[in-house]
């Protein structure tokens, strides 16, 4: 298998919004946004977006937005239903990734649904710290916020 980091493009979106993990399609819901919506709008946003290809198959996006926090970025991930079979090429290429965020953005921090586990894993591995789970929306979901400071940045 190979697994390659691309820029990403609308084509691959497309793809990945196609073929989009049950897990992905969920994350979207309480916040009252279709996947395809919440997907274009962060992709839309993001000041860098990568595509993951696993043998030249577009299997995930990941990438990073502005929030309106000052000094604090947005990163975030979806995919394919293949996409852990990328899992370890992911992890060990998103640490200098992560690290050059955090340059950028001395914090950077997110929401994950409890029910990702998987994601929750990868994002562990990376060191992220992940805090006890909120309801978020009409429904209740439970989600994580996740997140982490640059080392000089800590207090």
């Amino acid at each position: 298998m190979t697994v390659r980091f691309v820029p990403a493009t609308r084509e691959h979106v497309e793809y990945v919004l196609d073929n989009l993990s049950a897990a992905n399609r969920r994350e979207a819901t309480p916040f009252g946004m279709t996947p395809k919506d919440a997907l274009l709008r962060t992709w839309a946003h993001s000041e860098e977006t990568w595509t993951i290809e696993l043998d030249g198959e577009a299997v995930g996006l990941y990438g990073l937005c502005p929030t309106r926090e000052p000094g604090c970025g947005c990163p975030w991930m979806v995919g394919t239903e293949r996409l852990p079979l990328a899992g370890v090429a992911v992890v060990k290429h998103g640490r200098p990734v992560i690290a050059g965020w955090l340059r950028r953005y001395p914090r950077l921090s997110n929401l994950v649904d409890d029910r990702n586990y998987r994601l929750m894993r990868w994002l562990k591995w990376l060191g992220f710290a992940i805090d006890a789970p909120q309801s978020v929306g009409p429904d209740g979901t439970l989600f994580h916020r996740y997140h982490m400071e640059a080392p000089w940045h800590r207090k």
